[in-house]
């Protein structure tokens, strides 16, 4: 399915981690947010977590 069809990630809040639990509590347990990277000062243009988790 995920070649398929374009499984991307629906959107994305740039938010200061300092925030994420108040952000977390705004969402229902159906639209759970996760961390999917942090932004960084350094050398590398993009830095993933090792694992999305899809579910």
């Amino acid at each position: 399915m995920l070649r398929t069809f374009n499984c991307g990630v629906g959107f994305c809040l740039i938010i200061d981690p300092k925030n994420l639990d108040k952000v977390k509590k705004i969402f229902s347990s159906e639209y759970k947010p996760y961390v999917i990277g942090k932004i960084i000062s350094g050398k590398n243009k993009i830095k993933m977590n090792e694992k999305i988790n899809w579910s």
